[in-house]
Formats: structure tokens, sequence, C-alpha cells
């Protein structure tokens, strides 16, 4: 087994956490392909401490155009495999990450009724290169039908460029969500960069795997932070652990 964590960083930091943000469903998105690569992800996440998921399949019109019944369907066929009932990790229910697209705010706008990962909050991304303006549509609608927005991973997308901006987000009424991995150069050092400030200002009120596959599981035990850091991300686990 490779080794997880550094020596910046203790191995319990995450245990216990509830990971929502996860792309462990077979066959639904760009996550796991098949059973076998879901059981293998699940595994490692055993092995983190990370004993209870929630997976969020894409839900996006032109690339994953999945609803409840496909992502149910996804969900009781990992569910049913024989070698899935000694697995460790608990997975009791399912939800989605929402694209804000045209799609998504007609949906809104008809009150369709949308997938949680707990009581009323929704995960939502935008374009990696998309505007912040359908963002603040987004936000506004889902509040207005009494939802609670999470952005996942803002230190991704290109348009959120600075603190401002985020503070901005959050004043708007949007949760933040950051992703492990974006706090040790996988996703770029200008992520890196961003994520790290932002932890350190206390601007993430959640932090999650986002994980597709066994690569970018076994990628956490590349993370280097600071004391300061690393305090806040206790922070953010006590809170989540407590939240969810």
């Amino acid at each position: 087994m490779f080794n997880i964590f550094s020596k910046k960083i203790n191995q319990n930091i995450f245990n216990g956490i509830v990971d929502f943000h996860n792309h462990v469903l077979p066959g639904i998105d760009d996550g796991c392909k098949n059973v076998k690569e879901s059981l293998k992800m699940l595994n490692i996440f055993n092995y983190l401490g990370i004993k209870k998921i929630i997976p969020s399949p894409h839900i996006y019109t032109e690339l994953y155009p999945n609803n409840k019944k496909s992502i149910k369907s996804a969900f009781e066929k990992l569910k049913s495999n024989k070698e899935f009932k000694a697995q460790k990790v608990i997975i009791n229910s399912y939800s989605a990450e929402y694209l804000i697209d045209d799609i998504f705010l007609n949906k809104l706008k008809n009150k369709d009724q949308l997938l949680c990962p707990f009581k009323n909050h929704v995960l939502i991304e935008i374009p990696l290169h998309g505007d912040v303006l359908i963002l603040n549509e987004a936000l506004f609608l889902l509040q207005e039908s009494n939802y609670v927005p999470i952005l996942a991973h803002p230190e991704r997308f290109v348009c959120i460029n600075d603190t401002k901006k985020i503070e901005q987000l959050k004043l708007r009424g949007a949760m933040t969500q950051l992703n492990i991995n974006s706090l040790n150069g996988y996703y770029g050092k200008m992520v890196e960069t961003k994520a790290k400030k932002w932890l350190r200002s206390g601007l993430y009120d959640f932090i999650c795997t986002d994980a597709h596959n066994t690569y970018q599981l076994e990628s956490i035990s590349n993370i280097k932070i600071t004391k300061k850091e690393r305090k806040e991300i206790e922070k953010i686990c006590l809170f989540q652990k407590r939240y969810i």
C-alpha cells in the first residue's frame, strides 16, 4: 500500500468525514467505468479513514445526461454486487453534481426537485472557463426555491481568480467545497495557490475528494501543508462531521 500522507499531515485528519463529492458510481460519468473500479476506490476510501461517502455523479445534459432514474440504477448496481457487501465504507444515499447551464436554470424555474447530498443542499459547478454571471443567477434561483447552494471547487474556476470574488459569492449565499487534491498541485500551481490562500483565510465550508479514480485518491499522499493550513482543515472537518 502506498503512503497516504506526508510527514506534514496527520493520517487521521480526514477520519470520520462524509465525502459527498465523488464519482464512484460505475459507468455513469467520467468516474468509475465499472463496479470493479468502484470497489477499488472504496478500499482506498476506507484506508484514508473516510468511512462514509455520498456519490455525486455529473448531471450535464451535453455529456452526462443523467437523471434520478439513471443515478439510482448505478447506485443499485454497485450495492447489489456480492463483493460490495464486504466493504466497510457506508453508502446509503446518492446525490448529483449539477452543471449550471440554461437547462439547469429552467429546472429551477420549473421547480423541479433536485438531488441533495444532505438536507436541502445542492452541489453545483460551472464550466472551468465559465462566466460568473450565470452562477449568480443560479444562486438567486436556488435560494428562492429554498435550496442551499454548495459551489464545488471554486479554486478551479478561471473566472473566480481573486479573494474578493469568492467573498462576493459567499455573501450571495454560496457555501464552498474545497477539493483535497487542489492543495497538492494536481490541478496546477495556480489552483494550488488559490486553494491554500483561501483555506488560510477561512473561506471554505467543506472539503471533499472529488475523486474520479484510484489515482486521484492516491494523489492525496502528495499533500504538504503548513500548520495554519492544517488547523483550518481540522476546523472544516469538525464542522463537516457535525453538519452532515
